[in-house]
């Protein structure tokens, strides 16, 4: 839950538009699911791009599923690079280029930008207790 207040607990930027809504995830495993299938995932990763024209927060966190044969032995973005290399630079390159066609931005955003999975899970948590005080705000 990116919360409406302005700031999550880390001091970074988040949604702006008075509204909330969900933390984004992309899956990065080897299996095609249709869109608003349900499953089950294991956070690797997160990315940014870094300051938003809109001062939104546009964490990206990347999952894969626990079913997927290219989940084994991969508990953060390093693991899975050593098996996988240049998977989360192309996954970088391809969302900047989705943010420039869609807001006119630099499709640079993402570059350098990618977080292990502490930090995932830290903002994970973050996200969570916003939701979980929603109601108070």
């Amino acid at each position: 839950w990116v919360s409406a207040n302005g700031v999550d607990l880390q001091g970074k930027l988040q949604d702006s538009d008075n509204f909330g809504r969900p933390l984004s995830a992309i899956e990065i495993g080897s299996n095609i699911e249709q869109r608003g299938s349900i499953m089950t995932v294991k956070p690797l990763g997160i990315l940014h791009p870094g300051p938003s024209h809109t001062r939104q927060s546009d964490w990206k966190v990347v999952v894969i599923s626990t079913h997927d044969p290219l989940a084994d032995g991969a508990e953060s973005l390093q693991e899975f690079e050593k098996k996988h290399p240049d998977t989360i630079a192309s996954l970088c390159k391809w969302l900047g280029f989705v943010k420039a066609s869609h807001h006119g931005l630099s499709s640079k955003g993402f570059n350098n930008n990618a977080k292990d999975r502490g930090e995932a899970d830290q903002i994970i948590l973050d996200a969570h207790t916003a939701w979980l005080n929603r109601d108070g705000q």
